[in-house]
Order: structure tokens, then sequence, then C-alpha cells
């Protein structure tokens, strides 16, 4: 199995999480586009999965040394990048936005950025939705394939 792909599949995962939060933010702030005092609030995660496609790539890179002779790597600093989950501590946050103006009823919602924002994160969530789907339906295939033989 190619672990790249493995790997892929973590991160789309993570992601979709991710936007998934961002839509209920969203969608929570078009919801309260008329409510007196409501400050809007967005969900960040993009950084967080940055960190576990470096952290990935480390990773890769240190099995890519270790496969290599003469071994040049620290076995111990090897083990312990080798052994770390990026994925545990993955947690899209939310934040209240305190920059936005605030309008006529005292909240900061302009309907019309979030009726857009909500578009684009919708329009990203089918994609990877749909890169994953076929992931799945590309293995499933592998494994009927496999099965055959």
């Amino acid at each position: 199995m190619d672990f790249t792909i493995s790997r892929t599949a973590k991160i789309v995962e993570k992601a979709l999480d991710g936007l998934s939060a961002r839509h209920k933010a969203l969608s929570a702030n078009i919801a309260n586009a008329q409510t007196s005092d409501y400050t809007r609030s967005d969900v960040i995660f993009e950084d967080q999965l940055q960190n576990i496609v470096a952290m990935e790539n480390i990773k890769e890179d240190v099995k890519l040394q270790n496969s290599k002779l003469p071994l040049m790597v620290n076995y111990s600093q090897a083990d312990l990048i080798l052994k770390s989950n990026p994925y545990k501590d993955y947690a899209p946050d939310t934040v209240i936005d305190t920059d936005s103006p605030i309008i006529t009823n005292g909240n900061n919602v302009n309907l019309e950025v979030e009726m857009v924002e909500l578009s684009k994160n919708a329009s990203k969530y089918n994609v990877l939705a749909q890169l994953e789907g076929k992931y799945f339906s590309s293995l499933l295939e592998q494994i009927k394939s496999a099965s055959n033989l």
C-alpha cells in the first residue's frame, strides 16, 4: 500500500473536519445577522494542517535517510520523529471576530460576505469530499481485484 496516499487521506479527513466546523460557524453568523450585539465567529485550521504536512514530510525524510547506507541519522532522534503523531492535537479553533466593523444593530455580521464565504467553503468541502471518495473507490477496486487472484 502507498503510505503517501494514506497520509493524504488522513490530511484530507482533517481538512474536511475543519471545513465542516467553519460551515457551522458561517451558518450561525448568517442566522444571527439581525441579532443585536451578536459577534461573528470563524474557524481556523489551515496552519495546523500545514504543520501536519511539514511533520509528515520530516518523517518521510527520516525514513529516506534511514534507508541509505551508511546510516547518518541519530537513532534516538529518528525514533522520536517516526513515533510522533502530528494528528493527535489537531482541533479546528473557533475564533471570535473583533476586527470586523460593527453595524447599526450592534453586531458585526456582513451578510453578503458571509454568503460568499459559505459558498467558497462549501466548494472546498465538495472538492475534497470527491477526492476522498475517489481514493476509497480506488482502494475498494484494488481490494476486489486482489481477492479475484
